[in-house]
């Protein structure tokens, strides 16, 4: 409910007002992209942790990483603001 509606305090009272279409698809986006920015971050400090407690540090290893940067979009999406924003804390 809280993402279509919001209390708007007048002179005492509460109003219950509705959202327009832009304003819920943004507050949805923004939630979106907080869960997974935590979410990654956390996944990457688990990786990291676990990393951490490996005696030899010459064993051999696999990096990856996601260039999806080199796509040619017209415009970008939501999908690729948090594929940025992953990238970003990965470098």
């Amino acid at each position: 409910m809280f993402l279509i509606k919001i209390n708007v305090y007048v002179v005492g009272e509460i109003i219950l007002l509705s959202k327009n279409k832009k304003q819920v698809e943004d507050e949805r986006d923004a939630i979106a992209k907080a869960l997974y920015e935590r979410m990654s971050g956390w996944l990457v400090r688990k990786v990291n942790d676990s990393l951490k407690s490996v005696k030899n540090r010459n064993l051999p290893s696999i990096g990856i990483l996601d260039i999806c940067g080199f796509e040619n979009l017209e415009i970008n999406s939501f999908e690729q603001l948090c594929i940025n924003l992953v990238n970003e804390h990965l470098q």
